[in-house]
């Protein structure tokens, strides 16, 4: 992790000169290559750690973006007074860097263990806190700090610690799910999660199934996360390398109390007492009950203990017996909140009235029906033939020509704008199962809202709006309720597309549309200052052939990207539904690699990616769509 830290801070520091890296006598060789590249940003203040924050907090008001470096316990407990008063109480954006937390020096004494830096740390106001648990995340979440204008406390091991596998990218302030499953939620902090990976396989071959969590922002916690795995599991394990009071344990606990919430904590972490003797680190862990061992027999007594919990969320290859299937079950404000992972105080008014106003009534499969959906999904799977983006063009054209004379003969609403091609299912995706809604519109209802939440939480403060492949401009005149002052504007390869936006015109909108076409884009059509693109199920369509409108974005450059398209990196391999839907959008030939893409360009420092997540929602054989909010860099 100290490699990954050094080779991400020294590139930081290669594309921002103001960038500086203060130490206490540590990290001899390991800056090397910063040093040699950023020599005058490289002090090392000695064996002085007040003076190193003292440095540091005086670099900051200067203009500065100082990294101060050293071990946990010298970072935090030793010059914490220097910390309050010169650091957080004038909300400096100085980066606190301790190396070694817990019981890594466990061999060294008391002086070196850092079991308290979490609780000295997320105590002080302004500050963030930050815990990777691997190189990786170390790679992702470091650039990320430099976006905030306040102080904040980052921790990494030592060398040669393992990376792992997860199903979500990590991204400052939101929890990383690791593993999908159900029943119980095992969330960590910090390297711990690797011991939390040994257990899951080990109960992975149990056929025992809980989901993991790296829960490496420990301040400001994700609560909405919490909220949501409330209503999906009946138990929380908290595991961390830390005593009891001030740590991730504590977060949570806060949580609990202030939400009231119902759900079963379990703490595994190290004890209300000092290390004493000279014990190394797995014997800690293994004597205090926090090791792989113990947090696999943890789990597995958990996970007979179902109590009288109903579940909203079932996984089919898991448990498909929890809910009664003839019990009707509705998408309420709790329910989006969860849908979306935002909490109730973000969900706007307009999305509260439209859940309370629709019919979003369901119940889940029997068994019996379950089986039978997966083998038609199968057979489905053995008829399809993956179609090129030329040949879903004709289709396209014809099927826009046939909307545009339904809006001549009945006028221009959201139900004339509806494609042919939008089917109506008697069961759908729904939080990864299988549900048979009361009415045939659940998913387009459900997935108005979406967007509704979508528009107002991404798109309220830019002036004009770009649609690319905005097909019968459905969602554009969606959005032109949303906000009837903002400009939008509609770009699809098809002259029937911009035949409707021109009947939209007619109509009042402020509106417009052009011919775009996003396998081969014209480099010469810009936008203007201060707005957004969007994409809503059109990127999907360039299957393979998504770099060339990827370049034109880059070379674009708007403030904000917005994509709701299907990502096939998101689904859960482990889970019998997301493997079919694998298989079924590569077999349609739907968008790929766009998202390794993306990632490849943050971490390269050309673009800043704000969210990433699943919706959970679609068509029986694939989720529709997931969030991706991306801007470039300056």
């Amino acid at each position: 992790m100290r490699r990954a830290f050094s080779d991400t801070l020294t590139k930081v520091a290669g594309e921002n000169s103001r960038v500086a890296l203060v130490t206490g006598d540590l990290g001899f060789q390991v800056f090397d290559e910063f040093h040699a590249n950023c020599g005058p940003r490289y002090v090392n203040v000695g064996v002085a750690e007040a003076q190193m924050i003292y440095t540091a907090a005086g670099m900051a008001m200067a203009g500065w973006r100082p990294v101060a470096y050293s071990i946990a316990s010298f970072a935090t407990a030793r010059p914490f007074e220097q910390i309050r008063y010169c650091v957080a109480y004038p909300n400096l954006p100085v980066i606190l860097v301790g190396a070694g937390r817990g019981y890594l020096y466990s061999t060294s004494g008391v002086s070196h263990h850092a079991a308290d830096d979490l609780a000295l740390m997320t105590a002080l106001p302004n500050m963030t806190v930050v815990a990777p648990g691997d190189p990786v995340e170390i790679e992702q979440l470091l650039p990320q700090l430099f976006t905030l204008n306040a102080p904040s406390y980052f921790t990494v091991g030592r060398f040669g610690e393992p990376t792992y596998d997860a199903l979500e990218p990590a991204i400052l302030g939101k929890a990383r799910l690791l593993r999908d499953g159900s029943r119980v939620a095992i969330i960590g902090t910090g390297e711990i999660a690797n011991e939390i990976l040994k257990a899951y396989d080990v109960l992975n071959k149990e056929r025992i199934q809980p989901l993991v969590y790296q829960m490496h922002t420990v301040k400001p916690l994700d609560t909405a996360t919490l909220d949501m795995l409330s209503q999906r599991v009946h138990t929380m394990i908290i595991v961390e390398e830390h005593v009891p009071a001030g740590g991730l344990w504590s977060a949570v606990c806060d949580w609990k109390v202030r939400t009231g919430n119902p759900c079963n904590l379990l703490r595994l972490g190290a004890p209300d007492q000092f290390a004493l003797g000279n014990l190394k680190q797995d014997e800690l862990r293994k004597r205090w009950g926090f090791n792989a061992d113990a947090i696999a027999q943890r789990c597995r007594e958990l996970w007979k203990a179902r109590g009288n919990k109903t579940y909203p969320y079932v996984d089919v290859c898991v448990t498909t017996n929890a809910i009664d299937s003839r019990t009707p079950v509705v998408v309420d404000e709790d329910a989006f909140c969860r849908l979306m992972g935002c909490s109730r105080e973000d969900l706007p008014e307009s999305c509260v009235g439209m859940l309370r106003d629709k019919n979003l009534k369901f119940r889940y499969l029997t068994q019996q029906e379950r089986d039978q959906h997966l083998l038609n999904t199968l057979q489905r799977l053995e008829e399809l033939q993956k179609r090129q983006p030329s040949e879903n063009q004709a289709i396209f054209q014809s099927g826009w020509n046939e909307n545009y004379e339904r809006c001549l003969a009945d006028g221009v609403s959201w139900e004339s704008l509806k494609p042919r091609y939008i089917r109506s299912f008697l069961c759908t995706r729904y939080q990864r199962d299988i549900i048979a809604p009361e009415t045939s519109d659940f998913v387009d209802e459900l997935f108005f809202i979406i967007l509704t939440y979508a528009f107002e939480k991404y798109l309220g403060s830019f002036d004009t709006v770009y649609e690319f492949g905005c097909g019968t401009g459905r969602y554009l005149y969606m959005l032109s309720n949303v906000f009837p002052d903002k400009s939008l504007v509609g770009l699809d390869w098809t002259e029937a597309s911009a035949k409707i936006i021109g009947l939209m015109k007619q109509q009042g909108k402020n509106i417009e549309g052009h011919r775009f076409d996003m396998l081969n884009p014209d480099s010469c059509f810009t936008l203007k200052p201060n707005s957004a693109v969007i994409t809503i199920s059109s990127l999907e369509q360039l299957g393979e052939n998504c770099q060339p409108f990827l370049s034109y974005l880059l070379s674009a450059r708007p403030a904000l990207v917005l994509h709701h398209e299907p990502i096939d990196d998101f689904y859960d391999q482990a889970s019998l539904t997301d493997k079919l839907a694998t298989a079924y959008h590569r077999s349609r030939g739907y968008l790929s690699g766009y998202w390794s893409r993306l990632q490849q360009l943050a971490s390269e420092g050309e673009i800043e990616i704000l969210d990433a997540r699943r919706t959970n929602l679609g068509d029986p054989y694939h989720d529709g769509a997931s969030f991706i909010a991306w801007r470039p860099k300056e």
